[in-house]
């Protein structure tokens, strides 16, 4: 039943919309040019804290979006790298670069649609789940200016409930968060999610079809978007609505593939040369001024390099529970209620502090109690496999 539900998310996700997408997040995209390997090796990396970054790097990227956010929250622009994504939009590309390295890697080592879709619902949806019942059940009542009977009849109540948790998202309850600078958002983060597992299902079919094994096909079409994407070629007009649709899925799909694309070439002759071909090319790019093509060519290939090396001390970021998620999931509602409460009693910087610290203390909840305990109940990938 569990992995039915996710099967069935899996598909819906394609058509999923949301109205956060105009409003709080930047759109973007990258893609991976990485030159042809003599062979076709499947790298088994080991992905346990202890013997990379990837923990570190994911709390760096949550943490990131949080400072960003906090410019939105207060009533400020976000701070914008190179004039084209803010400081948030980069924290969410590392977080899509990344798993699509070791999503990637996880199929690969086991290719099969119900234990894979299994793993996935595991990792996303119980946490997700808590987070919008908390929204719904604390974090209403205790600002609504209603009754609690009347907050909980609400129409706008169950709809933000139960549309959520089907990943039909949903930021309004009925509530108001006055003297914010947005007085309605509750979680202006969730919106990458649907987008997320809509990666999930795109490689789960090109695992199906055998796509993924073969390598080229989604090479040549991740340099054939990403070019298209770098050189304006994809514009908004009256006769492209369909494109701006999913022109979020397009973007974000982008690093994600990128990420499966360096994992699939990591173990090529040809490799390190590719990276520093990309650093030089992406160097130009800042140069002349593209920006975009800046980040399409050095954020994946950056952060997934540095993920894989195992400095001292960084590889032990998560020897205390892996709070990526949980602070990417609660950083934007604890941040609304603090700037609410003491946006006129304290600066700036200590309310960003004082959000971290609650976000850090909530994610770390999450992962002992619930997350977890969640990812025990994974399906084990058979022997044969492995």
């Amino acid at each position: 039943m569990i992995t039915g539900y996710f099967c069935l998310q899996l598909s819906r996700s394609f058509s999923c919309k949301t109205e956060l997408q105009s409003s709080i997040s930047e759109k973007c995209t990258t893609a991976l040019l990485i030159p042809p390997a003599k062979k076709q090796p499947m790298p088994t990396q080991d992905t346990n804290h202890k013997s990379n970054n990837f923990d570190f790097l994911r709390i760096v990227a949550a943490l990131i979006v949080l400072f960003s956010h906090q410019y939105a929250l207060t009533g400020f622009d976000e701070p914008k790298i190179l004039g084209t994504h803010t400081l948030g939009t980069v924290g969410v590309l590392i977080f899509f670069a990344i798993s699509g390295f070791l999503v990637t890697q996880s199929w690969l080592n086991d290719p099969h649609i119900i234990r894979f879709a299994t793993k996935r619902f595991l990792r996303i949806w119980p946490g997700f789940a808590v987070a919008i019942a908390l929204c719904t059940f604390a974090l209403g009542p205790a600002v609504t200016k209603l009754s609690l009977v009347d907050y909980l009849n609400h129409p706008g109540t169950a709809d933000y409930f139960f549309k959520n948790l089907q990943f039909s998202l949903r930021d309004v309850l009925p509530l108001n968060f006055d003297g914010n600078a947005l007085p309605t958002a509750i979680n202006g983060s969730l919106w990458t999610i649907p987008l997320e597992i809509q990666c999930y299902a795109i490689l789960a079919l090109l695992g199906i079809s055998k796509i993924l094994n073969t390598r080229w096909p989604i090479l040549i079409a991740t340099i054939f978007f990403g070019l298209l994407y770098a050189s304006d070629l994809l514009k908004f007009s009256s006769n492209t609505y369909w494109l701006k649709e999913y022109y979020p899925l397009l973007e974000f799909g982008l690093y994600f593939f990128s990420g499966s694309i360096i994992y699939l070439f990591a173990k090529s002759e040809n490799f390190a040369t590719a990276a520093i071909l990309l650093w030089l090319v992406g160097a130009l790019a800042a140069y002349a001024n593209m920006s975009h093509l800046f980040f399409l060519l050095t954020i994946p290939i950056t952060v997934i390099m540095i993920g894989q090396k195992s400095i001292p001390y960084l590889n032990q970021t998560g020897r205390f529970g892996d709070i990526s998620y949980g602070i990417y999931i609660y950083a934007f509602p604890v941040q609304q209620v603090v700037v609410w409460r003491l946006q006129h009693k304290v600066d700036w910087w200590l309310l960003l502090v004082t959000a971290t610290l609650i976000t850090i203390i909530l994610a770390l909840l999450s992962w002992h109690f619930i997350e977890k305990w969640a990812l025990k109940l994974k399906p084990q990938t058979p022997i044969n496999n492995m």
